[in-house]
């Protein structure tokens, strides 16, 4: 397969012996095990760290999505299809995650945790990404120095919040908050998001293999990228919105270059065709089934929204700059390689999809930084580089400078997971929570039904289904039915100035069978259920008690 010219920087092939000398697989290799350490690192405080008192629950931040992958793991266990278990009201088993699937099956039969299954999808997610990452690159960028800067760029690339942060703290708060997202900063999402880093990996796999298909008019490759993006699918569906809107426009950039490439339409078909029956699904589910459909329409509840421009040039920085101010668009079409043309329409489909009229349109950054990545490298030694070689001071330092760009654009992710250890160590719920009260969820555990409903704070709440199999009162932002009603009402069960008709009728009316009482629900009110004539107290320690309604 023909590659494109290599950069015309000549001075850059002066490349340290040492660095020519590594072979890729190595470079990626060392990357991989460097990032999956680096984002390991407050796992492995976590769980090293913890006082004798408390229990770390395995999860460093984001514990409403982190308690629902416990609870589709754990509903994995007993079939195909699950049910929302985050919510008290009763449902079939409707949904089905193949990633959760095969984590939940995997618990069942090796008796693992919940916890150590998210480990390992965290670490197969990043090593994914890191691979995908690097395979994209060695498609569109021959020369070895450039393809490993895009490389690097893309897995350590991040934005200026780290910047703002530290000018807040000398000259006081400024009307510009942060924007710490961890869609667009890879090692962010690496340490606590696994899923959006599975999602990314596969359809990056997706883009290459297919732009492939057409360079090499091998449909092989186009079937290996519908296989990726079926997977893609039942595990993160709504990426191949991204997929699709970018093959699509791909099409009309290749119609323009040669008319009707029937080799490439039956790329596009193939790829398609085995995938869209995932999305067809859900769509399904979401216009029959009432549980999901409001599911859906409660994400709207995360109030996260993608960042104005302003903001997103913030957000991801430096190398969204360099890419936007070189970026040389498309025509000629027909005198353009059509690497670089894939990469610029991958990038400009990305960038509109960002501000798609829908809520989840802040998940279309995750894996921006790719495309991001390799224009900014494109633009930094093409136009950037050569610009500095003539200053006599930088003329052969064109080495230096380009891993400097790296250096430049890495701190902020780096800061993200020292800012988690910080946290951490304040032990706070829920990522720590006492022994007795993970001794009270694992006596729920052991007495439990599939239709048993327990009501707990909001804290407790992320982790009874996934810990207890038990149907949860209050667990997560946009599963919890009627989340801000029920959060209302929790808050009012736990207020002494309640009247126990009050809390007989929520408990008649969502059918609760047991109420957790612990530290986390004494700090919502200092009502004490030992008084209550309707309630009896079951299980208790110092710290934990669970009452079974009478």
């Amino acid at each position: 397969m023909q590659i494109q010219n290599a950069s015309p920087v000549t001075t850059i092939r002066a490349i340290p012996r040492r660095l020519l000398a590594m072979d890729d697989r190595l470079f990626v290799v060392m990357v991989a095990v460097l990032t999956i350490g680096l984002t390991g690192l407050p796992y492995v405080y976590g769980y090293l760290l913890t006082p004798r008192d408390l229990h770390f629950m395995g999860i460093v931040q984001n514990a409403p999505d982190s308690g629902e992958y416990f609870a589709w793991m754990r509903e994995s266990m007993r079939g195909i299809l699950i049910s929302n278990t985050l919510t008290p009201e009763p449902n079939a088993p409707a949904f089905f995650n193949l990633v959760f699937w095969l984590l939940g099956r995997l618990a069942l039969y090796t008796g693992m945790s919940l916890a150590q299954g998210y480990q390992i999808l965290r670490v197969v997610s990043a090593g994914l990404f890191v691979i995908a990452a690097h395979y994209v690159c060695a498609r569109v960028i021959a020369d070895p120095l450039e393809r490993r800067i895009a490389f690097l760029l893309a897995i350590f690339g991040s934005g200026f919040s780290l910047h703002i942060t530290l000018i807040e703290k000398v000259i006081g708060e400024i009307d510009f908050p942060a924007q710490f997202f961890a869609e667009g900063t890879t090692l962010y999402s690496m340490m606590a998001f696994p899923l959006l880093m599975l999602g990314a990996g596969l359809f990056t796999f997706v883009f290459a293999l297919a732009l492939r298909a057409y360079l090499e008019h091998k449909l092989r490759y186009a079937f290996w990228a519908g296989v990726l993006a079926f997977l893609l699918g039942w595990s993160h569906g709504y990426d191949l919105i991204l997929v699709y809107a970018v093959l699509g426009a791909f099409t009309l950039i290749v119609f323009l270059r040669e008319g009707l490439a029937w080799h490439w339409l039956q790329s596009v078909a193939l790829i398609v065709g085995m995938s869209v029956w995932a999305p067809l699904y859900m769509v399904f589910l979401t216009r029959t089934n009432a549980t999901w459909r409001e599911a859906l329409a409660q994400f709207v509840n995360g109030s996260v929204f993608s960042p104005d421009p302003l903001r997103l040039v913030w957000l991801l920085g430096l190398p969204l700059i360099v890419a936007l101010v070189t970026f040389d668009g498309f025509a000629p079409v027909r005198e353009r390689d059509a690497r670089d043309l894939f990469i610029k329409t991958w990038f400009g489909v990305n960038l509109f999809l960002i501000y798609l009229p829908v809520e989840y349109q802040i998940h279309f950054i995750n894996g921006f930084q790719i495309p991001i990545a390799i224009l900014a490298t494109r633009g930094l030694f093409k136009h950037i580089l050569p610009w500095c070689a003539r200053i006599p001071r930088l003329a052969n330092k064109q080495i230096l400078l380009a891993t400097l760009f790296v250096l430049l654009v890495a701190p902020t992710g780096l800061y993200f997971i020292g800012q988690r250890m910080l946290d951490l160590s304040r032990h706070y719920a829920p990522y720590f929570m006492h022994r007795d009260q993970v001794a009270a969820l694992d006596w729920l555990n052991a007495h439990a039904t599939p239709d048993t409903v327990v009501l707990s704070s909001f804290e407790v709440g992320h982790f009874i289904p996934g810990l207890t199999g038990a149907r949860a009162f209050l667990a997560h932002w946009a599963m919890t039915l009627g989340f801000y009603e029920k959060r209302a009402l929790v808050a009012q069960f736990f207020d002494a100035t309640q009247s126990d008709e009050q809390r007989r009728a929520t408990l008649r009316r969502f059918g609760v069978t047991y109420v957790y009482w612990s530290d986390t629900e004494r700090a919502l009110g200092v009502w004490n259920p030992d008084r209550a004539e309707f309630l009896e107290r079951v299980w208790s320690a110092p710290r934990a008690a669970v009452y079974r309604v009478k």
